[in-house]
């Protein structure tokens, strides 16, 4: 009887420490889990940033090439304001009335 006690301990034993290895590894399987989201996230959040940026680039250069072109019209109209706040608006030889 002393020996099927002991064989029941071992195989008690045995059968523990085969349950604490299966969640062992399930421990570090849902770590895994866990840290794969946390990096992919980061991953994503990287990607999406860096295609922002890309795209703020070619919206700069794009607005740059419309801006110097209509600052040459700008200019001109700048030009032209200033010409006619410098003109009189009267007749060259006329007098004011009394």
């Amino acid at each position: 009887m002393n020996e099927d006690r002991l064989r029941r301990w071992v195989l008690l034993a045995l059968g523990a420490a085969f349950a604490l290895h299966i969640y062992f590894v399930q421990e570090l399987l849902a770590a895994l889990l866990l840290l794969g989201a946390a990096f992919l996230a980061i991953a994503l959040l990287t990607v999406v940033i860096w295609l922002m940026q890309g795209g703020g680039q070619r919206a700069v250069a794009w607005v740059e090439v419309r801006v110097r072109s209509s600052y040459t019209v700008l200019r001109r109209g700048f030009a032209l304001a200033a010409e006619l706040s410098r003109k009189i608006f009267h007749r060259p030889h006329s007098r004011p009335a009394p």
